[in-house]
């Protein structure tokens, strides 16, 4: 059975063989854009500044007692301005589940984290991003009820 919690510092070597994961899949599908996965990706010294940081959110995910998942959000205010109104959304900056432990639900369980938090401070809104390439991603965040909100796009210019 999954069960979620807070991360604590201890969590960082764990964290950061997780992004080393995620970090891999994105060099392989765009190398020309993304580093190959190295050491220093998710270090300890940024873990801690974010286990101090009140607006920022990260969780792990474990099964018996080994950390299989983990969730990194924050609470982002943005003020009004001529163009929006002001919003208080959560934003979710990486999700990972180690790919032996996918489809048993720690991801959605890492949502559902993300979401009670969200209530708990008051946001109705909670947002991400992923790659194009990543439709597995796509997928799964359909799944949970997140819906496109901007298109991003790019066109590579002749001789790059």
């Amino acid at each position: 059975m999954v069960s979620i919690r807070p991360a604590t510092l201890g969590d960082a070597d764990a964290i950061a063989r997780l992004t080393a994961c995620i970090q891999q899949l994105h060099f392989e599908a765009l190398p020309k854009l993304f580093r190959p996965p190295n050491e220093g990706l998710f270090p300890a010294k940024k873990l801690s500044a974010l286990l101090k940081d009140s607006n920022s959110i990260v969780a792990v995910a474990e099964v018996d007692n080994r950390i299989v998942g983990h969730i990194y959000a924050e609470h982002v205010q943005r003020a009004e301005n001529a163009f929006r109104l002001s919003e208080s959304t959560i934003y979710i900056n990486q999700i990972g589940v180690r790919e032996e432990a996918r489809g048993q639900g720690i991801g959605t369980a890492l949502i559902a984290f993300i979401e009670e938090r969200a209530a708990a401070l008051g946001v109705h809104a909670i947002g991400l991003d992923y790659w194009a390439f990543n439709t597995p991603a796509r997928g799964f965040f359909e799944a949970r009820g997140f819906k496109p909100l901007q298109v991003k796009m790019q066109k590579k210019l002749k001789g790059t």
